[in-house]
Protein backbone atom coordinates (compact mmCIF):
# COMPACT_ATOMS: atom_id res chain seq x y z
CA UNK A 1 0.00 0.00 0.00
CA UNK A 2 1.17 3.25 -0.86
CA UNK A 3 1.67 5.61 1.68
CA UNK A 4 -0.90 8.30 -0.08
CA UNK A 5 -3.64 5.48 -0.12
CA UNK A 6 -2.27 5.08 3.69
CA UNK A 7 -3.36 8.43 4.65
CA UNK A 8 -6.22 8.60 3.17
CA UNK A 9 -7.51 5.33 4.62
CA UNK A 10 -6.69 6.49 7.73
CA UNK A 11 -7.91 10.25 7.47
CA UNK A 12 -4.53 11.64 8.83
CA UNK A 13 -5.56 10.02 11.91
CA UNK A 14 -3.24 6.68 11.80
CA UNK A 15 -0.22 7.99 13.70
CA UNK A 16 -1.74 11.26 14.87
CA UNK A 17 -4.51 10.95 16.67
CA UNK A 18 -6.81 14.01 17.11
CA UNK A 19 -7.24 16.07 20.38
CA UNK A 20 -10.93 16.44 19.74
CA UNK A 21 -12.45 14.74 22.26
CA UNK A 22 -15.82 12.60 21.55
CA UNK A 23 -19.25 12.61 24.12
CA UNK A 24 -20.93 9.91 25.25
CA UNK A 25 -23.84 8.66 24.65
CA UNK A 26 -25.17 6.23 26.31
CA UNK A 27 -23.80 3.93 29.20
CA UNK A 28 -24.68 0.25 29.00
CA UNK A 29 -24.45 -2.09 31.96
CA UNK A 30 -24.10 -5.78 31.24
CA UNK A 31 -24.99 -8.61 34.38
CA UNK A 32 -23.73 -12.13 34.81
CA UNK A 33 -25.43 -14.48 37.59
CA UNK A 34 -23.61 -17.49 38.28
CA UNK A 35 -25.31 -20.40 37.19
CA UNK A 36 -27.49 -22.00 39.90
CA UNK A 37 -27.47 -25.57 37.97
CA UNK A 38 -24.52 -27.20 36.34
CA UNK A 39 -27.28 -28.11 32.84
CA UNK A 40 -28.34 -24.20 33.38
CA UNK A 41 -27.73 -22.81 29.80
CA UNK A 42 -25.15 -19.51 30.40
CA UNK A 43 -26.67 -17.55 27.93
CA UNK A 44 -30.03 -16.83 29.97
CA UNK A 45 -27.85 -15.78 32.68
CA UNK A 46 -26.02 -13.45 31.10
CA UNK A 47 -28.29 -10.12 30.48
CA UNK A 48 -26.39 -7.66 27.76
CA UNK A 49 -27.57 -5.07 28.16
CA UNK A 50 -29.50 -5.30 31.30
CA UNK A 51 -29.84 -1.60 31.83
CA UNK A 52 -29.49 1.55 29.28
CA UNK A 53 -28.69 5.24 30.55
CA UNK A 54 -28.48 7.79 27.92
CA UNK A 55 -26.33 10.59 28.45
CA UNK A 56 -27.04 14.49 28.41
CA UNK A 57 -24.32 16.44 26.30
CA UNK A 58 -23.46 19.01 29.23
CA UNK A 59 -20.00 19.05 28.57
CA UNK A 60 -19.55 16.93 31.74
CA UNK A 61 -19.02 13.77 30.62
CA UNK A 62 -21.06 11.24 31.73
CA UNK A 63 -21.56 9.47 35.04
CA UNK A 64 -24.53 7.00 36.16
CA UNK A 65 -25.46 5.37 39.53
CA UNK A 66 -27.63 2.38 39.37
CA UNK A 67 -29.06 -0.59 41.48
CA UNK A 68 -30.23 -3.88 40.96
CA UNK A 69 -33.35 -4.59 42.85
CA UNK A 70 -32.95 -8.58 42.06
CA UNK A 71 -29.40 -8.84 43.66
CA UNK A 72 -30.58 -9.46 46.91
CA UNK A 73 -33.11 -12.15 45.89
CA UNK A 74 -30.63 -13.77 43.47
CA UNK A 75 -28.71 -15.79 46.49
CA UNK A 76 -25.20 -14.99 45.00
CA UNK A 77 -22.80 -13.17 43.59
CA UNK A 78 -23.23 -10.96 40.26
CA UNK A 79 -20.90 -9.24 38.09
CA UNK A 80 -21.92 -5.98 36.30
CA UNK A 81 -19.51 -4.41 33.58
CA UNK A 82 -20.13 -0.87 32.32
CA UNK A 83 -19.56 0.01 28.39
CA UNK A 84 -19.32 3.31 27.51
CA UNK A 85 -20.30 3.99 23.74
CA UNK A 86 -19.33 6.86 22.27
CA UNK A 87 -21.01 9.24 19.64
CA UNK A 88 -21.20 7.59 16.08
CA UNK A 89 -17.75 8.61 13.77
CA UNK A 90 -16.96 7.66 10.53
CA UNK A 91 -14.44 4.75 10.42
CA UNK A 92 -12.87 2.05 7.90
CA UNK A 93 -15.12 -1.03 7.14
CA UNK A 94 -17.14 -0.38 10.09
CA UNK A 95 -20.08 -1.09 7.52
CA UNK A 96 -18.92 -4.94 7.59
CA UNK A 97 -20.69 -6.39 4.59
CA UNK A 98 -22.56 -3.37 4.06
CA UNK A 99 -25.76 -5.07 3.62
CA UNK A 100 -29.22 -4.06 2.08
CA UNK A 101 -31.98 -4.81 3.74
CA UNK A 102 -35.45 -6.14 2.70
CA UNK A 103 -38.59 -4.64 4.42
CA UNK A 104 -38.25 -7.65 6.58
CA UNK A 105 -34.68 -6.56 7.78
CA UNK A 106 -32.72 -9.19 5.85
CA UNK A 107 -29.65 -8.62 4.49
CA UNK A 108 -30.64 -9.20 0.63
CA UNK A 109 -27.48 -7.99 -0.58
CA UNK A 110 -23.93 -7.20 0.19
CA UNK A 111 -20.84 -4.66 -1.09
CA UNK A 112 -18.21 -5.33 1.17
CA UNK A 113 -15.03 -3.77 1.37
CA UNK A 114 -12.04 -4.94 -0.36
CA UNK A 115 -9.46 -2.67 -0.11
CA UNK A 116 -7.78 -3.96 -3.63
CA UNK A 117 -8.96 -4.08 -7.02
CA UNK A 118 -12.79 -5.96 -6.47
CA UNK A 119 -13.66 -2.21 -4.93
CA UNK A 120 -13.64 0.52 -6.75
CA UNK A 121 -10.58 3.28 -5.51
CA UNK A 122 -12.95 6.44 -4.91
CA UNK A 123 -14.43 4.19 -2.61
CA UNK A 124 -12.82 5.37 1.07
CA UNK A 125 -15.10 2.09 3.21
CA UNK A 126 -16.43 4.54 5.69
CA UNK A 127 -19.64 3.95 7.64
CA UNK A 128 -20.84 5.15 11.24
CA UNK A 129 -19.46 3.24 14.40
CA UNK A 130 -20.31 3.91 17.60
CA UNK A 131 -16.59 3.02 19.67
CA UNK A 132 -16.80 1.75 22.70
CA UNK A 133 -14.86 1.13 26.08
CA UNK A 134 -15.50 -1.19 28.92
CA UNK A 135 -14.98 -1.49 32.39
CA UNK A 136 -12.85 -3.89 34.78
CA UNK A 137 -15.17 -5.97 36.11
CA UNK A 138 -17.80 -4.94 39.00
CA UNK A 139 -17.94 -8.43 41.34
CA UNK A 140 -20.80 -7.52 44.27
CA UNK A 141 -21.09 -10.45 46.89
CA UNK A 142 -23.89 -10.75 48.57
CA UNK A 143 -23.23 -9.29 52.58
CA UNK A 144 -22.45 -12.39 55.16
CA UNK A 145 -25.45 -13.34 57.05
CA UNK A 146 -24.92 -12.61 61.00
CA UNK A 147 -25.11 -15.24 63.08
Amino acid sequence: MTPERLEALCLGECYHPSDRRRAIRRIEIVRIRPQTKAQEPLASRIADPWRVFECEDSGEGCRVEFEDADFTTSGGEVVYYARAIQEPTLAVNAGGLRCDYDADGRCIDVDPCYGNDRTDPSDDCLSENEEHAWSSPIWVLPRPSSS
